[in-house]
């Protein structure tokens, strides 16, 4: 049965209580016609679930598998729609919540918006290794992501994504804005879709370390809280031409004004009044938003920012412990615990990636199509992410000298009968050769052993493929 992570109830008073993780297992979901079942490959925690813990959260389940973030390898559907079958075999990222279509304004559900993971409001949470969803309620993974890189991505990129483009106004390039916080996920994902966009991003943090790390992928500034004239010191690094900020977005929940006036006793609604602000509560966003937040991800190649990954649902402790970094505030990114081992593929497609890059010079390489990644995947035994990157080096690669056509004829018929293109054929000649000069193994999906150095040879092993060992 598959296993889950649930919330074990114990007595206690709101904000005293901290319920513990308990490891349980389920019953395997039955999908609905238009489902999708999905293995679960890795997922993320938000501030949410520590609330959730600490019951200062609505409505807490302790049935409900927690976490809203995830990613997975959509297996089989019942469905028969064009829908379902685009996405059987590919990577997903779970829609982080229900209830909200495509109005700018706000949840359109009578019940109002119910986000996944440990609620009564929702059966559904991305901590279990499998999953059954609605065809509708899932996205492409991009495929420059690995899985723990996707699973950091949905709840707090889509409330980024609302703060910043759907409700700041100023999703401009040349608009100066300022992230208060950075380091959890929702300023670092503002502060990346910034910088995408060609805004000026300022970031507030009472780690120098952390603003320093912003500046380096892509903030213009940054300015200690700490600092008793933090906000002039803010001033001092603002764009000559444009010596104001456009927009603040402050993920910090806090109920104190973050930009005051310098006398206090005026008030925040005076300065406000004087100068045109305005106060825009966001929060999450609809499914529409969503699904251009991700289109918007993929197209500018995001890379949303991991802080640590935990290896198995079954690693409580270690678990436990990416919430203590959540609680100090000591992270950098997101928190993930990696369900399965795909990113890790064989091995081998991280050594031929380390090589290749040497040798990559096309800037702009064909993307390759998920039917080319699926074949990699199977032929070599790659993870998703190895094979997406590999075909990318490997159309990059100008030291590569392409076989002749008529070496491609005179193999082709049995190659292709081995689920071979002209391309991976050319890609396991240069995996051989590389082979022949390491102590490499490497394992097909029928046990079969393709080795390299030594006085083993190479070749699949076992009868195995390409018949030369």
């Amino acid at each position: 049965m598959p296993k889950a992570i649930i919330m074990r109830q114990i007595e206690g008073k709101p904000g005293k209580v901290y319920y513990p993780l308990e490891l349980t297992t389920i019953s395997d979901p039955t999908p609905g016609p238009n489902d999708l079942l999905i293995t679960i490959q890795a997922c993320a925690l938000n501030h949410r679930d520590y609330f959730l813990r600490q019951h200062l959260y609505p409505a807490p389940s302790f049935t409900v598998p927690i976490l809203a973030d995830g990613c997975g390898l959509v297996t089989s559907s019942p469905s028969s729609s064009s829908t379902a079958k685009f996405f059987v075999g590919k990577r997903v990222l779970l829609t982080p919540g229900r209830g909200w279509k495509d109005s700018p304004h706000g949840p359109e559900a009578a019940g109002g918006y119910a986000i996944l993971g440990g609620t009564k409001t929702f059966p559904l949470g991305t901590a279990q290794e499998v999953v059954s969803v609605h065809e509708d309620e899932v996205e492409e993974c991009p495929e420059h992501l690995t899985n723990a890189q996707a699973a950091a991505l949905p709840l707090t990129g889509l409330t980024a994504w609302r703060a910043l483009v759907s409700k700041s106004g100023n999703a401009e390039a040349g608009r100066n804005i300022l992230v208060t916080g950075i380091g959890g996920g929702v300023a670092l994902n503002a502060l990346q879709f910034g910088a995408a966009l060609g805004i000026n991003v300022f970031v507030t943090s009472g780690n120098q370390e952390k603003i320093d790390k912003a500046v380096g992928i892509g903030a213009k500034g940054g300015v200690s809280y700490k600092d008793e004239a933090w906000e002039k010191e803010l001033k001092k690094i603002l764009p000559k031409d444009r010596p104001y900020l456009d927009a603040i977005i402050d993920a910090r929940r806090s109920n104190r004004p973050i930009w005051h006036d310098s006398r206090p006793q005026n008030g925040l609604d005076h300065v406000a009044n004087l100068n045109n602000l305005e106060l825009r509560g966001s929060t999450m966003g609809s499914r529409k938003e969503f699904k251009d937040m991700v289109a918007f991800v993929r197209e500018k190649k995001i890379v949303p920012i991991v802080s640590r990954v935990v290896k198995g649902l079954e690693n409580l402790k270690e678990i436990d412990g990416l919430f203590e970094d959540m609680r100090d505030g000591k992270q950098f990114g997101k928190l993930i615990i990696q369900v399965t081992s795909e990113d890790e593929g064989n091995g081998a497609g991280g050594k031929e990636l380390e090589r290749l890059a040497q040798n990559a010079a096309v800037a702009n390489p064909s993307e390759p199509a998920q039917e080319e990644i699926g074949r990699w995947r199977h032929l070599f035994g790659y993870s998703h992410y190895e094979s997406y990157q590999l075909l990318l080096a490997h159309r990059s690669d100008v030291t590569r000298t392409p076989i002749s056509d008529s070496h491609w004829e005179l193999v082709r018929s049995e190659r292709e009968a081995a689920g071979h293109n002209r391309e991976s054929y050319e890609h396991s000649l240069t995996l051989k050769d590389v082979l022949k000069s390491q102590s490499t193994v490497v394992y097909d999906k029928d046990g079969g052993k393709w080795v390299g150095g030594g006085s083993e040879g190479y070749g699949w092993g076992g009868g195995g493929e390409f018949g030369e060992g």
